[in-house]
């Protein structure tokens, strides 16, 4: 092994902090040999990395957590950010790692592999050799049942110094929360999430709700939710389910489509043969329980409810969508699971073996009342600072984001920072390489 260099761990090793054979580098020759690198660099002298660090020299990493406090070893993302921004831009040196050669570095690729875990990735590190040559720590987040938590969100936003959140004011009695209907859809949020609109009543089988002046208490807020199961048409409806604003069950049909199934879909719908072998409901028929239990002003509720609406063929603009409600922290063209939202904001399993469409529909219910109890901002982002692209515009350097159309819109907008989108996860793997 040359001097310098970081021996890779053997591929059954599993404490990494034992296994690496870390160099000790001389902190003030390097902090000296930057000074002369800038001054070089500013003077115009030609292969000046070569003058100053040798002409075999390289960038290195060598973590030093251990300089930290016994409880304050587990790196946060945060961290992460001041690396980058240490190495790229113009912050402080960070306390757990020490960077060799700095100055060497030509380009930074930061690479998130969603709900790829620990767990998943050691059985795979013997077909992996560059990861498994690469030093590893654990990363934490932090805890909240406030808001879902996105990695990329914390490090994309830089704090600005000094900056304090305003403290929390408390809500009179004179300010009221805002009731139910203002959680409603927009027209624009109809069209955007493909919900079915007007134009769909033109075609044969399609309904609408009409205006009903006796209307009860319990129907003004209701739950559904539809299992589908796959036709030659497509996808169709075999189950709806629908609550009211108390929990009750109003009904939960098992329906017959109109054409042959070719798959069941039991793995998400839940629905089996045996389940469909008597049933004689039609879509006509649990269409028109609808139209007898609902009314124009009723507002629906449900988990990315334009699939359902599209499966019973029913145009309504009172909707309040949960995927909506509780927005994903990548920003548009990602939604969050109903399972993950139950599991984060009501602390409960559900589709632990199959779709239900009447607990699926309870539980969209108790997120929107959630919401509503607790106020517009539950659930969504509160970040104020600045787009770490911005901050590395100031010392002029190039940044791209490569991932799908609404993700990389999101984090660069207003800054100069490259968008790429990216139709797949291989074409993201293949760009940097380009």
């Amino acid at each position: 092994m040359e001097e310098g260099e970081i021996s890779s761990p053997s591929p059954a090793a599993t404490n990494w902090s034992e296994e690496w054979e870390i160099p000790k580098y001389n902190k003030k020759k390097a902090r000296h040999q930057k000074r002369k690198y800038d001054a070089l660099s500013a003077s115009g002298v030609p292969n000046v990395q070569e003058v100053v660090y040798g002409p075999k020299a390289k960038a290195q990493i060598e973590l030093q957590l251990h300089r930290r406090k016994p409880n304050n070893q587990v790196l946060k993302v945060r961290d992460v950010q001041n690396l980058i921004l240490w190495i790229l831009g113009e912050g402080i040196n960070p306390d757990w790692v020490f960077v060799k050669n700095k100055p060497l570095i030509g380009r930074v690729v930061l690479l998130l592999a969603s709900g790829l875990g620990a767990h998943a990735l050691e059985p795979h590190l013997p077909r992996l050799p560059f990861l498994s040559s690469l030093q590893r720590t654990a990363l934490q987040g932090p805890a909240s049942k406030v808001r879902m938590y996105c990695p990329l969100q914390e490090v994309f936003n830089v704090p600005i110094k000094g900056a304090v959140n305003p403290p929390k004011r408390q809500r009179t009695d004179e300010e009221a929360l805002p009731p139910a209907g203002y959680y409603v859809a927009t027209a624009g949020q109809l069209k955007e999430n493909n919900y079915p609109l007007e134009a769909q009543l033109a075609k044969p089988a399609w309904i609408k709700l009409a205006p009903r002046a006796d209307l009860a208490a319990t129907r003004q807020l209701v739950a559904l939710d539809c299992e589908m199961c796959i036709t030659k048409q497509g996808f169709e409806l075999t189950r709806i389910s629908m609550v009211d604003s108390e929990g009750g069950v109003i009904m939960d049909e098992l329906v017959k489509p109109s054409n042959a199934i070719t798959d069941y879909n039991t793995r998400f719908s839940g629905i089996t043969p045996e389940m469909l072998r008597d049933v004689t409901t039609t879509l006509g028929d649990v269409q028109a329980r609808v139209q007898a239990e609902l009314g124009a002003s009723s507002i629906v509720v449900g988990h990315s409810l334009e699939n359902d609406l599209v499966a019973l063929h029913l145009v309504h603009d009172r909707v309040i969508d949960t995927a909506l409600l509780f927005p994903h922290s990548r920003g548009p063209g990602y939604k969050n699971a109903l399972r993950h939202l139950v599991k984060r904001y009501l602390g409960r399993e559900i589709q632990v073996d199959k779709h239900d469409s009447v607990q699926d529909a309870t539980a969209a219910l108790d997120l929107a009342k959630l919401k509503i109890a607790k106020g517009p901002s539950f659930g969504e982002e509160n970040l104020t600072g600045e787009s770490l692209f911005g901050v590395l515009e100031r010392t002029n350097q190039k940044c791209a984001l490569l991932g799908r159309q609404g993700f990389v819109t999101q984090f660069t907008q207003a800054s100069a920072a490259s968008a790429v989108p990216c139709p797949s996860d291989d074409d993201v793997a293949q760009r940097p390489v380009r």
